[in-house]
């Protein structure tokens, strides 16, 4: 028995992935300001 429709598992995980993704990218951004910050000001 299936509560859900295979597509909507299917939406579901593609956006936890595009999350998943953006939010590491952003993790990654702002790290990199910060150190050029940190040098700039070293």
């Amino acid at each position: 028995m299936q509560l859900y429709p295979t597509a909507f598992w299917e939406f579901a995980a593609g956006m936890l992935a595009g999350l998943s993704v953006a939010i590491g990218l952003l993790v990654v951004a702002t790290t990199a300001l910060l150190l050029r910050r940190a040098e700039a000001r070293a």
